[in-house]
């Protein structure tokens, strides 16, 4: 059922959200081609029907290259993300990317510097996995880190504390990309701190926002989806020690599951100082 008060509030709320340097697909579609990502693309696109997506928000495209049946259709939306911690115009030298949770460790195939990642599976260079003691073993070890949709199963209000954990690992001047889910920290997320956010969560069923669902109420996932997005934001923004180069979000839930996927509709760059 429609709920036209949560509808409002959630717009007024992303309507006043701040941006830094947000995806702009008529823009990114003059540069991509510039950049050193697109040959290593490029050549894996070999059958009629292969094809490079533009759009940041297009389901299952959105922020990982895919296979999808028999054609190949990657995603150059990532690496709108990617560029600035992997490709860096300035002095600084990546000599490693860290991949966390780099699931079949596919940025091998596109990245100009070499990549470490980490995960459970056997495509991973390392098995560690994240937790509490990682940033303490890797303190000031990266040079470039990146984490899409890893990170983000936690309690909200921990958001700030993986933020500070993520610089530990850093080296000064080094960059980190990290791509969240919304709907993730929805499930994981105490309801009393949610209602902390807006009382207005109480007319929220937690029961239909889980991923589970395939049938959420659009109203209240995009209600919550809003109140997480203005929490990230205040946190990253106020976040002192480093500088934020972009902060861009997906404020549609309507596209079917992608709320409830591990793609992120959170997206972050920033550079340690």
């Amino acid at each position: 059922m429609a709920n036209t008060h949560l509808r409002q509030k959630a717009h007024s709320i992303l309507e006043n959200l701040t941006l830094v340097n947000p995806y702009n697909e008529q823009e990114w579609k003059t540069q991509f081609p510039q950049t050193t990502f697109y040959s290593a693309v490029n050549d894996l696109l070999t059958v009629d029907g292969d094809c490079i997506i533009y759009n940041k928000d297009s389901y299952q495209y959105d922020t990982v290259p895919r296979q999808r049946w028999w054609n190949r259709c990657i995603s150059a939306a990532m690496f709108y993300y990617m560029h600035p911690v992997m490709c860096r115009e300035d002095d600084y030298q990546v000599d490693c990317v860290h991949d966390m949770g780099c699931g079949t460790n596919f940025m091998k195939l596109f990245s100009p510097v070499p990549v470490f990642g980490y995960d459970k599976h056997s495509w991973a260079d390392s098995n560690e996995m994240w937790s509490p003691e990682f940033p303490n073993q890797h303190t000031e070890e990266f040079s470039a880190f990146v984490a899409n949709g890893s990170l983000h199963f936690e309690q909200l209000y921990n958001f700030s504390g993986t933020v500070r954990n993520v610089v530990q690992c850093l080296k000064p001047g080094a960059r980190a990309y990290l791509s969240l889910n919304s709907r993730m920290y929805t499930q994981y997320t105490d309801r009393d701190f949610m209602y902390s956010l807006d009382e207005d969560i109480e007319q929220v069923d937690y029961e239909f926002l889980q991923p589970a669902s395939n049938d959420p109420d659009h109203d209240e996932l995009l209600f919550t989806q809003s109140l997480v997005f203005r929490y990230i934001q205040e946190q990253i923004l106020n976040y002192s020690g480093i500088r934020v180069l972009i902060l861009d979000f997906i404020n549609d839930p309507t596209v079917p599951n992608f709320s409830g996927s591990i793609d992120g509709n959170i997206r972050i760059v920033f550079q340690k100082l």
